[in-house]
C-alpha cells in the first residue's frame, strides 16, 4: 500500500512540474496573425491606423510595443476596431492592457445615453493576451475572430 502510494505521489509531482510547460501558448509568427483577421476587416467600416493614431487612442509610444496592427471606424460614430500589439515583455504586456481597459472605458463614458449599440459592443469586446500579442477587438460579433485567434494559440 505505502508503494502505491509512493508511485502516486510521484507521477502527481512530476505532473506538477510539467503541467505549467502544456499550458503555454504557442508561438504565432505575427503575419500569420494577420491573414487570420483580413477576412473581419470591412474596408468600408475600418481603416488602417498608424502610430500617431495609436499613441491618441491608447497613450501609447512605440517603446511599449515591438509591432501593431490596427483597424478603427471610419466613422467617429462607430466603435468597431481591431488592434493587436506584439510584446514580448510581460510588463510592458500588461501596461498595454491597462491602456487599452482605459481605452475602452473612456470610450464606453461617451457613448452612454444615446449609443446603447455601441456600448453594447464595447462592453463586449475582446481584450485578452494570447503569447506576445495583446488582443482589443470590439466587433458586432467577437466570438468567429476569437474563435480564429484561439485555434492559432
Amino acid at each position: 500500500m505505502k508503494k502505491t502510494n509512493t508511485i502516486f505521489l510521484s507521477i502527481f509531482v512530476i505532473f506538477l512540474l510539467i503541467l505549467p510547460f502544456l499550458c503555454t501558448d504557442k508561438a504565432v509568427k505575427f503575419n500569420d496573425l494577420k491573414k487570420e483577421i483580413e477576412p473581419f476587416i470591412d474596408k468600408k467600416v475600418l481603416k488602417l491606423q498608424d502610430k500617431n493614431d495609436i499613441y491618441k487612442e491608447y497613450k501609447l509610444n512605440s517603446s511599449y510595443y515591438e509591432s501593431f496592427i490596427s483597424y478603427n471606424s471610419i466613422s467617429y460614430m462607430e466603435v468597431e476596431e481591431i488592434t493587436i500589439f506584439k510584446e514580448d515583455d510581460k510588463t510592458k504586456q500588461e501596461y498595454i492592457l491597462d491602456k487599452i481597459k482605459n481605452h475602452i472605458d473612456t470610450k464606453i463614458k461617451t457613448f452612454e445615453g444615446y449609443g446603447e449599440k455601441q456600448v453594447q459592443m464595447l462592453n463586449n469586446a475582446y481584450i485578452d493576451i494570447k503569447g506576445d500579442y495583446i488582443f482589443c477587438i470590439v466587433l458586432k460579433d467577437n466570438q468567429e475572430i476569437k474563435e480564429k485567434i484561439n485555434k492559432l494559440f
